[in-house]
Order: C-alpha cells, then sequence, then structure tokens
C-alpha cells in the first residue's frame, strides 16, 4: 500500500510551488519579450534544434525580430526555461548559446491568410441534429469547422442528439442553432476553477474523471490529440470535470514522436493522449497552462503524491507508457 499523504503538507508544498514559478515568471522579460507588445510569435525545428521567433513592438511602436535557439544548458536554452533574461538588445537579433548575433532582412510577421482554413462542409452532420432553443445563461455556442467532432459527438452519446453519455465527464452535444453552430452546455472555464488551491482529493477526483472520458475515447476508437487544460471545462460547483472539443483533427505536438511531423499525419494515438495527460496533471496543480514545454521541464515540479504518475506518463517511448487501466489503479491509490 502507499504510504498515507499528509494533506496539509500537499497544500503547502503546492502553494510555495506555485508562488516560486509566479515570481520566476514575473520576473522574466521573455514572454513576450521585454514585456512589449507582441505581434506574432513562431515555433519550429531547424536540423534538430528547436527555435522560438518573437515579433514585438520597441519603445517606438517599431516591429522587432528577436530568434532564440533551443540549446540546453546556455544562456539561449536558459532563456527559454525562465532561468535567465533576455540581454540588453538593440534591433533584431538571435541567440544562440551563449552567443547573441544581429539579424540582417529580418523575416516580416507571418500573414494571417498563412494559416488556412481547413473547414470542411459538415452540412450532413448538422441535418443529424435537433434545432436548440438557445438561452445564453445555460448554452454555450461553438461553429463547427470538422465532420469528426460532430461524429466523435454522438459516438459518445450512442449515436444520438441529445442521446445517453457513455461518459458523464465528455460534455455533451445538444444541438444546433438556426444558423448552423452546436449548442452545448454552459460550464466554468478553467480561467474560473484552477485561480485558486485545490484540496488533493479534488485533483485526484479530477484525474479519475480525465481518465474515465479517455476509456470511453479510446473504447471507440478516438485519440483525443489535443488533450490539454483550455479543452476542460468544470461544474459551478467545480466538483465535476468535463472534456471538450472532440476535433479529432489538429492538436498537440508535445509527445516525442510527433516532434518531427507536424502535420495531420503527425500519428496521434492514445498513446500521445497519455503523454498529453502527464502535461494536463501539471496545468490543473499549477493553475495554468504553460508558456512553452520548456518551462514544465524545468519550472513546473510535480510534487507527491502525482510525480510517479506523470512520469509514467511522459516515457519517452511511447510503448513503455501506462495503459489506462493501471493509471487509474495508480491514481485511487493515493
Amino acid at each position: 500500500m502507499p504510504e498515507p499523504i499528509d494533506v496539509n503538507q500537499f497544500d503547502r508544498v503546492l502553494r510555495g510551488l506555485r508562488e516560486g514559478y509566479q515570481k520566476k515568471r514575473m520576473d522574466s522579460n521573455c514572454y513576450p519579450p521585454f514585456d512589449r507588445p507582441l505581434i506574432e510569435s513562431t515555433d519550429k525545428e531547424w536540423n534538430g534544434t528547436y527555435e522560438h521567433s518573437w515579433w514585438y513592438e520597441d519603445e517606438k511602436a517599431n516591429i522587432r525580430y528577436l530568434r532564440i535557439y533551443d540549446v540546453p544548458g546556455t544562456l539561449s536554452g536558459n532563456i527559454l526555461r525562465l532561468l535567465d533574461n533576455i540581454p540588453p538588445i538593440i534591433g533584431d537579433c538571435e541567440i544562440q548559446g551563449n552567443e547573441i548575433r544581429p539579424v540582417e532582412d529580418a523575416p516580416p510577421p507571418p500573414p494571417e491568410d498563412e494559416f488556412h482554413d481547413d473547414s470542411e462542409d459538415v452540412t450532413a452532420q448538422l441535418a443529424l441534429l435537433p434545432l436548440v432553443s438557445v438561452d445564453p445563461q445555460k448554452h454555450f455556442l461553438k461553429k463547427p469547422k470538422y465532420a469528426s467532432e460532430i461524429n466523435n459527438q454522438l459516438l459518445c452519446q450512442g449515436g444520438l442528439c441529445p442521446g445517453t453519455p457513455l461518459c458523464l465527464n465528455i460534455v455533451q452535444l445538444l444541438g444546433k442553432t438556426n444558423d448552423g453552430r452546436l449548442v452545448f452546455p454552459k460550464y466554468k472555464t478553467r480561467q474560473n476553477s484552477l485561480i485558486r488551491v485545490h484540496a488533493l482529493d479534488t485533483y485526484k477526483s479530477w484525474i479519475l474523471q480525465i481518465l474515465r472520458s479517455l476509456q470511453t475515447l479510446h473504447g471507440l476508437g478516438i485519440a483525443h490529440r489535443d488533450l490539454r487544460i483550455d479543452n476542460m471545462v468544470w461544474s459551478h460547483d467545480d466538483r465535476t470535470l468535463f472534456l471538450c472539443d472532440l476535433e479529432g483533427r489538429w492538436g498537440n505536438f508535445g509527445a516525442p514522436e510527433l516532434l518531427k511531423n507536424a502535420s495531420l499525419d503527425a500519428g496521434w494515438s492514445p498513446a500521445t493522449d497519455i503523454w498529453d495527460l502527464g502535461s494536463c496533471i501539471k496545468g490543473l496543480l499549477y493553475g495554468n497552462a504553460p508558456i512553452n514545454h520548456y518551462v514544465e521541464e524545468e519550472a513546473w515540479k510535480v510534487p507527491a503524491p502525482f510525480t510517479t504518475i506523470v512520469e509514467a506518463c511522459e516515457q519517452k517511448d511511447p510503448k513503455q507508457r501506462p495503459a489506462l487501466d493501471e493509471l487509474m489503479r495508480m491514481v485511487e491509490a493515493i
């Protein structure tokens, strides 16, 4: 049997970790650079090294460009991990390792149309949904982009709308509006539920609820692909967590096996959902979404009893990650 956890000690440790991260975040001049207005940012891999680019306004409202390469253990790697600040620089620059270089002919910010809209015709799927009389106090509306979202929602409801939910922790699709928007129940977002420290048993309950929702999805042959705390909502008493955004199309590229193939053919699977669950647990504990995954590595230490669970989820080899049943037993044993 696992050793009993002192819930008061857990609360104190978690408060300390949250406060330490918040101080590190507030002391950093990296996001956005120098606390200047951010125009755009991009992340990409280049010859095995990840680079992060920002376009921001300087004090004279000129657009400036800054590129930082991830070289662990150096100035540039430490900046991305909030371990160092960006040193004073003038004009367009890049930081690679410990070297700061000017950038000639800095690239302009990506045009808005570079991220093309790949929405699909969902007329056939919308025809399956009943019309709903919308109450703004009770309903959340969303414009559908992909047929897969409606199909996945229907699968989770026994093929019908509103249907019978196969899992009470997956948000239910209620129908459509006259103008073709999807209607869901309105719940609280993470900004309203994670701002205060919760008790150990609350985190345990939330994680079990996520696991139950994943068991349902994976049992239906659905990989969520975009598992993160921004795709979760809460009941008004914070007791019940609901997984949402079942588009099943674009998603996180956090799992190591996805990093080199940022496309629709990246290879999302139930195992990548397990990797993302580790990040979700950190987000629940810290009450926030990470600035980048390097911050998770360095600044988001996981307190016991969740350390072992997160480490199991984030095994680099997807075959070494535990199955949902095993994770359920680990969490229930807390």
